[in-house]
This record gives C-alpha cells, sequence and structure tokens, in this order.
C-alpha cells in the first residue's frame, strides 16, 4: 500500500507465497499497488505471481478493473502486457473492463484497452442488462469517449440493449435540453450516414472488382485463342523445296510470309496474356483491395492488356489484308491508334484526380474528427 519497492522484494525473496494472501475485501497484494499506482511494486509482485492478474475481490474486481477505476493507466498497461488474457474477464454484475472504462470516465485506459485487444466482440460486449459502452457513454453524455468509440473503433451503432434501444434511442429519449445532448444526437446522426455511405461504397467496390475480373478472363481467353491458332492458320502439309516457300506442316503460315509482324504480333499478344492474368490472379489472391489505390493498379493494368490487345489485332488486320488494301489500312490503323490513346489519356487524367481528391479527404479527416 506505501509502496514501500525494497521491503516487497525481500519478503517476497523469503516469503514469495504472500503474493497471493488476500485481505478480508479480498484484495491481493497487486490489487492494493495497482490502485496505489505503484508501478514498480506491481512489476516486482508480477515477477513472482502473474497470475495473480485474474483473482478478483469480494467486489468482483480484479487488478485490472481497480488500475482502470484508480487511472492508473501506465499499471494498467504493465498489467496488460503480463496478461492480456485478465482483460476479458468480468466483474459480478457482467460488465467488462471497456464498461468500467465509461462508467468511471477514463478515456485514456479505454484507448490503451481498444488499441491493445483488437477484437470486433470485446469492444461490442455487454453487461447484464444488454448494453454496450456505447450505451452506457451516451448515457452518461460522455461526448469524447462517444467520438473515439464512433470514429475510432467497430462499435455496432445500432445495437439494442435488454429494453430494445438503441444508443441513439437512448440520446433522444434525454431530449435536446442543452449543447451536450445535441452534440450526442448529431454525432450519432452523422455516424449512421457516414457508415451507410462506406456500406454503399464497398458494394460499388464489389461490382468494380467483378467487372475487372469479367473483361480480364475474357481478355485472356482472346489472348490465348490467338496464340496457339494466329491469324491466317497453320501450313496443312511439308514443304521441303530448297526454296523460300520451303515450310512444315502444323507451322503458322503467318510466321513464314511475315516474320517481323508475327513477331510483333506474339510480343503484344503475351503482353496483353500476361497483364490480364496478373488481374485474375490478384483479384482471387486473397487481398484486400478496399482502397481507390488498389483499384486503380488493378485498372491500369487491364489498360495495357486492353491496348496491346489492341495492336496485337491491328497487326493481324494488317498480315490477312491485300496489299493494295495495306495502305488505306495503314491509314485507319493511325487514327484508331491515336483515338485510342486519347481516350486513355483521358481516362487515366479523370482516375488519378479522383485518386489524389480521395487521399486529399483522407488527411482532411483527422482535423474533421476532432470538430465532430
Amino acid at each position: 500500500m506505501l509502496g514501500h519497492l525494497e521491503f516487497t522484494r525481500k519478503i517476497l525473496f523469503r516469503k514469495p507465497e504472500f503474493a497471493k494472501e488476500l485481505d478480508f475485501l479480498g484484495s491481493s497484494p497487486l490489487h492494493l499497488a495497482a490502485a496505489n499506482g505503484h508501478l514498480e511494486v506491481v512489476r516486482t509482485l508480477l515477477s513472482v505471481n502473474p497470475d495473480m492478474c485474474f483473482a478478483h475481490n469480494l467486489d468482483g474486481w480484479n487488478p485490472l478493473h481497480i488500475a482502470v477505476i484508480k487511472a492508473r493507466v501506465d499499471v494498467l498497461k504493465e498489467l496488460v502486457q503480463n496478461k492480456p488474457e485478465a482483460v476479458l474477464h468480468r466483474t459480478t454484475r457482467g460488465e467488462t473492463i471497456l464498461h468500467l472504462c465509461v462508467k468511471y470516465f477514463q478515456l485514456e485506459a479505454l484507448k490503451l484497452l481498444v488499441e491493445t485487444i483488437k477484437d470486433y466482440g470485446f469492444i461490442n460486449s455487454r453487461d447484464e442488462d444488454g448494453s454496450t459502452v456505447l450505451h452506457l457513454a451516451v448515457a452518461d453524455k460522455e461526448i469524447e469517449i462517444i467520438s473515439f468509440l464512433i470514429m475510432e473503433t467497430e462499435t455496432e451503432v445500432n445495437a439494442m440493449n435488454a429494453s430494445g434501444f438503441t444508443a441513439l434511442d437512448i440520446a433522444l429519449a434525454q431530449g435536446r435540453r442543452n449543447r451536450k445532448d445535441i452534440d450526442v444526437q448529431d454525432s450519432l446522426h452523422q455516424t449512421r450516414l457516414r457508415r451507410k455511405y462506406r456500406r454503399r461504397q464497398n458494394y460499388r467496390l464489389g461490382d468494380r472488382r467483378n467487372a475487372l475480373m469479367i473483361v480480364a478472363s475474357l481478355i485472356a481467353t482472346m489472348a490465348f485463342q490467338a496464340g496457339i491458332r494466329p491469324p491466317g492458320g497453320f501450313w496443312q502439309e511439308d514443304l521441303h523445296e530448297p526454296t523460300s516457300k520451303a515450310h512444315d506442316a502444323g507451322r503458322s503460315i503467318m510466321a513464314d510470309k511475315f516474320p517481323a509482324a508475327y513477331n510483333k504480333f506474339v510480343l503484344h499478344n503475351s503482353i496483353a496474356f500476361l497483364a490480364s492474368l496478373s488481374v485474375i490472379l490478384l483479384l482471387i489472391s486473397g487481398l484486400s483491395f478496399k482502397w481507390g489505390f488498389s483499384m486503380w493498379i488493378l485498372m491500369g493494368i487491364l489498360w495495357v492488356a486492353i491496348t496491346e490487345s489492341t495492336f496485337a489485332y491491328l497487326i493481324s488486320i494488317y498480315c490477312l489484308s491485300s496489299r493494295t488494301q495495306r495502305r488505306a489500312y495503314v491509314v485507319t490503323a493511325a487514327v484508331l491508334t491515336v483515338v485510342m490513346f486519347g481516350l486513355l489519356s483521358f481516362l487515366l487524367v479523370g482516375h488519378s484526380v479522383r485518386l489524389i481528391v480521395g487521399f486529399r479527404r483522407r488527411l482532411v479527416k483527422p482535423r474533421d474528427r476532432r470538430v465532430l
């Protein structure tokens, strides 16, 4: 209780079992050291018997609960590092340590626990009345805790307590008697709108991923077919005369008649095939593509596949056309290439601008949170 570190060490050296002794209130030495904020004494006791983090006194509190109630954040951090499982222990009223943080207005302890124990179920735990920490924070009008919960955690805003009330229902039942009531209600309303918008954004991202998968699969199929069945077909029989017309059965006619064009065709077709396969592989890899930058990269790879497929198509048409048609074909192909590159450049600039705007909004977001 008095924080005499050296006495504590000497006694524990001779009688380590004293670390498990309880007083008439059911409190262990670790309870008392945590309550008084004696950090070094807490460390000494933990080195002897860290399992005392699980001991409950007659009020149903373990040392971590005591550290929260007494605002001993440093002690709490030490206890959590030694026995993080003790965080999940409840009081006799079914309250979690997060409920105690809200009940005793301990925002710093709440932040520490949420950042350490990143678990959706833990944050949305309920007491014996079915109330989450958000219910308690709204009932007590703790604006800072409400803002932290709804902005920094995955708190279920629409969760109902045992009486069937959501946090917003509690706020509305309190009326708008003062500025604090208005702030609480506005925060909950804005959170509902924000999460609804987030769900809509996720739905749109899902549609875009599906569209990318379909287009990439189509390009990969076309490139594969063009690779194993090049334009012009194959020679049907061998011809081994010592002339420039010699050829082997099954060999590409285009490769013999237009070797330079055939090499370019294979190059562009292979790039289109590999680019589309890359998009497919990334989409089925299980990686998360929730950000605009990730989708921008996938879109860029797909644009490469589309462009290379176009070049492969133009080369094929050139080789299949007659000599008299090739001059007109070259002019047409040049015009189409310019138009296509113009369209791709326009799309690239448009998507880049939207991406930059999204990043700027994300940078401004912390200020919006403080204002809220």
